[in-house]
């Protein structure tokens, strides 16, 4: 296989068609695919993308600013890249897939002087999936017979994807080390908000997947997926050739989208409608949770219609501190707690006027835990356990909101934390909803409590939590693709143990002026462009207005921090914060304090 690179002088790059179809002989059938990527003067990145021949070519080229946070820069210590550069490709190994620069299928682009590469290490599809090249070495060629072995472990070199790291030395030629992995995977993601950019994120940087689609999306992830309009996810699914759909928010899952995707013969990461009551339904839960012994809270329930002295007698039997629940969705802000009377009645009106019944439940004392669990049937693979912020102000003061940060690991819970909840809640309700005859397959989230006698369950819900997803899929080294992939095909069991970054993540939501009231949009965001993944930065409530970033949510922004401590990353969060834009956003200052200041035991 001869793998061609050209030297850019300071022209412009152009698409080179004839040597394409060449190249497509020469590889019988096939087309190596590089993306250009250079460092000029270790202060911007030129990037340069084009599609595959003969399936609708296009190029974009684009110059942007490299931030000395960005991990690339962090990875190579931005400073000038010579000759010597094509012996640290052991250092490249180590820091892919994580911290390359990850891209879609693209192709050679080539600008007058035309040069062999030297392949420094042979690729083994048995092992590693990458090939190394490095321009202004000893050109060497693979033999037909390294290609004819590269096909044969069942790599498509047309789905190739690059890495290139470079850099403009003082004769102003371009200098390369190039990353080449074989994407496989078609992936779309169903939804709109950070959580989706998270998972879209994560899903880019697995070295298994080809593509990434969003539907709806929002224009601030851009830069790591294909957005398309929400409409009919079965049509788009096969317009795009989906392998597997990832389901974010509940509202599809309850609505039995998942079941529609299956249906049409996809692999679905998301449960059924039947599997999705477990959010979808308190009263539903408690049943599950009651018959497999699991421990919650009290609850009666308090129908539309119920009487004012069933209403009155129902809240004498919890007070003094009431929790009244809306028995169906609200996006995380149908709870109230409160130990004023008043409070709880008027909640109780309002979620009956809005035609859902009312769960009262007894409160649970203790800090609360969020723990995600990947479910398939009765097996069960926890991920990292999380807090979230759910108040709006500063030491928990104000109304509910849908998340305004949030923080994993937790220093506080118990060395056998995870275990426990995984044993005696997340593992009884699992192969209860099996025997019920609706296997759950998908996410489990447990919010629960931990109080004087153990974690006690709070809610169900059936998908990746927002805003803890965010930080939680920070620290993960497993790649997503393959992870959730193996939830929707069924082999979840046969998961090698998930891998993840030592230390902390923390996520802090920037949200707009008068949130969660009634949030001000199409204000001006700066600081926080398409493509500032890598600076910790995720698009919630956002939209594109001539090419300006505009809020259009009430929680418009995630910013994520990581360290070896709590403490380092929230500095390093709160420090990104300080360099974006939003007039009369605000966000919470406290986020994982009471955890970093040792103001949570059990």
């Amino acid at each position: 296989m001869i793998t061609r690179v050209g030297v850019l002088d300071a022209g412009n790059l152009r698409l080179i068609d004839p040597l394409l179809q060449k190249r497509r002989t020469d590889l019988r059938g096939g087309i190596v695919h590089l993306f250009w990527v250079g460092l000029v003067h270790t202060h911007y990145v030129l990037q340069a993308e084009a599609g595959h021949i003969g399936c609708g070519e296009y190029m974009d080229v684009s110059v942007r600013h490299l931030e000395s946070s960005d991990q690339v820069a962090g990875a190579w210590g931005v400073k000038s890249i010579d000759d010597s550069l094509a012996h640290q490709l052991g250092d490249l190994v180590a820091v892919s897939p994580r911290r390359r620069i990850h891209v879609r299928p693209t192709v050679d682009f080539l600008d007058g002087n035309d040069q062999r590469v030297a392949v420094c290490s042979r690729f083994d599809g048995q092992k590693r999936h990458y090939l190394f090249v490095a321009v202004d070495e000893a050109p060497r060629d693979l033999a037909v017979d390294d290609f004819r072995e590269y096909r044969s472990h069942g790599a498509d070199v047309s789905a190739l994807n690059v890495s290139v790291v470079g850099a403009w030395d003082a004769g102003c030629r371009w200098q390369f080390v190039a990353s080449l992995d074989w994407g496989t995977m078609r992936i779309l993601v169903i939804g709109s908000g950070a959580r989706e950019h998270a998972l879209a994120y994560s899903l880019s940087q697995d070295p298994t997947v080809e593509q990434v689609h969003v539907s709806p999306g929002n224009a601030g992830m851009a830069a790591v997926a294909t957005l398309h309009p929400d409409g009919d996810p079965v049509a788009l699914a096969q317009e795009v050739q989906a392998d597997l759909i990832v389901i974010g928010p509940e509202i599809p899952l309850v609505a039995g989208v998942a079941d529609e995707l299956r249906a049409a013969g996809f692999a679905v990461f998301g449960p059924s409608a039947a599997a999705a009551q477990i959010e979808g339904s308190k009263a539903f839960a408690k049943d599950i949770m009651a018959k497999a012994r699991v421990r919650t809270a009290e609850a009666v329930a308090v129908p539309v219609g119920s009487s004012d002295s069933f209403i009155d007698a129902t809240l004498d039997k919890f007070g003094p501190t009431y929790v009244v629940k809306d028995d169906g969705l609200a996006g995380g802000k149908g709870v109230v707690v409160t130990a004023d009377r008043a409070e709880a009645l008027e909640h109780i009106h309002a979620v009956h006027a809005g035609g859902n019944p009312v769960l009262l439940e007894s409160f649970l004392d203790g800090p609360e835990v969020s723990l995600f669990c990947l479910v398939d049937g009765e097996t069960v693979v926890p991920l990292l356990p999380a807090q979230d912020h759910k108040r709006v102000g500063d030491n928990d003061k104000g109304p509910n909101t849908g998340g305004m940060g949030a923080y994993t690991p937790l220093p506080w819970l118990p060395e056998d934390g995870v275990q426990r909840i995984v044993e005696d809640v997340v593992k009884p309700v699992a192969r209860q909803m099996v025997a019920e005859g609706v296997p759950f397959n998908g996410l489990l989230y447990a919010g629960l409590a931990w109080g004087s006698e153990g974690p006690a369950v709070v809610e169900f819900n059936c998908r990746f939590g927002d805003p803890e997803t965010q930080a939680v899929l920070r620290l993960l080294k497993t790649p997503l693709g393959g992870v959730l992939n193996a939830v929707a095909t069924g082999t979840l069991d046969q998961l090698p143990p998930l891998e993840w970054e030592d230390g902390y993540a923390l996520t802090v939501v920037l949200a707009a002026e008068n949130y969660p009231a009634s949030p001000v949009t199409g204000q001006p965001i700066t600081g926080a462009e398409p493509g500032s993944e890598a600076r910790g930065i995720l698009a919630a409530g956002v939209a594109d207005k001539d090419g300006q970033l505009v809020s259009a949510g009430g929680r418009v922004l995630n910013v994520i921090g990581s360290g070896a401590t709590l403490a380092e990353a929230r500095e390093q969060a709160y420090a990104t914060l300080q360099g974006i834009e939003l007039e009369g956003s605000h966000c919470r200052s406290d986020i994982a304090l009471p955890a970093v200041e040792g103001r949570i035991s059990i």
